[in-house]
């Protein structure tokens, strides 16, 4: 059965914490009313997506990033340049 989008947050600030997750958002929510310094903002979540050495962790966390409000194309364009 498909989660809502309410549930997946619910589950996501369960996991991450309150106060890591609310500092996730608030990144996010900088970047996106940020003006554009690359296309979709990349150059700003690759900065974000850098700080996690491992690629599996990357990975997961620009999924997280995703599901928070980031610009999915902007995250696929950073993971793709982070390898």
């Amino acid at each position: 059965m498909a989660k809502s989008k309410a549930e997946i947050m619910q589950w996501l600030k369960q996991s991450l914490g309150e106060k890591d997750f609310n500092s996730i958002k608030s990144q996010i929510n900088k970047i996106e009313n940020s003006p554009s310094t690359t296309r979709y903002h990349y150059g700003q979540y690759m900065s974000l997506l850098s700080r996690f050495s491992k690629r599996d962790t990357r990975s997961r966390m620009g999924s997280v990033l995703v599901l928070m409000g980031a610009n999915k194309q902007g995250v696929k364009d950073a993971l793709r340049i982070l390898g």
